[in-house]
């Protein structure tokens, strides 16, 4: 056998292992893209659960904006809405202890909760705590994670009452629940809701008293004729 022939089989054997070191170089890339592509898929996964969560807590906060205006607009009585209004500040947003002022330069206590009676002297609309949020037509927050500690004189939040443009009063949130640390983004939109309805619901169902201890008809008559 001459050495060309011996060189042969080693050339072969050579070649053998290149190609198999291609194709293990082959098969590694084929297995970083697969990697990649499931790190992908994983991304994507994790950003659809997270925005299904966040349209479901949307849809969440939606439905309790509504049932909580809608039972507000739905009672004929004062005390059934100021009934009303104590839940809906207890339960839903959790706040502790509150004062409701009505009235103006000089506004007055009318419903509390977790508050002495020594503690609910009338207001100043024009100056103090109350002031702020009679002049901007806006609920007025105190952040931070956890809130401070509030008082009649530094409430966590104050919540003017509107009539069309007309600040008839404010609810002042001195405390809330222990396990409450932070305004959550849909307890902003309740406060914003008793802002614009907590008022009108009010008169509302003072006007269905009055009508329903008078004349219904003739007051309904009435409207009709203003409706002219």
């Amino acid at each position: 056998m001459t050495d060309r022939e011996e060189a042969r089989p080693a050339l072969r054997g050579g070649e053998a292992v290149q190609r198999m070191r291609q194709s293990l170089e082959r098969v590694d890339r084929e297995r970083q893209g697969l990697v990649k592509v499931a790190a992908s898929l994983e991304d994507f996964v994790r950003t659809q659960d997270a925005r299904f969560a966040e349209l479901e807590q949307e849809l969440n906060d939606t439905a309790l904006l509504y049932v909580a205006s809608y039972q507000l607009q739905a009672r004929d009585e004062p005390r059934e809405v100021l009934r009303h209004l104590r839940e809906l500040l207890e339960q839903l947003i959790g706040v502790e202890s509150f004062a409701l002022y009505l009235g103006g330069p000089e506004a007055k206590v009318i419903a509390s909760r977790g508050l002495l009676a020594a503690q609910l002297a009338p207001q100043r609309t024009d100056q103090g705590p109350l002031a702020p949020a009679y002049v901007k037509k806006a609920p007025i927050l105190v952040e931070g994670e956890p809130l401070p500690t509030g008082t009649l004189s530094t409430p966590l939040a104050v919540v003017p009452l509107l009539l069309a443009e007309r600040v008839v009063g404010a609810i002042s949130i001195v405390k809330l629940f222990p396990h409450k640390q932070a305004w959550a983004s849909v307890d902003v939109q309740l406060l914003n809701l008793l802002a614009t309805h907590a008022a009108s619901a009010l008169l509302a169902a003072h006007l269905v008293r009055q009508a329903q201890q008078s004349d219904l008809l003739g007051t309904l008559a009435t409207l009709g004729e203003g409706l002219e």
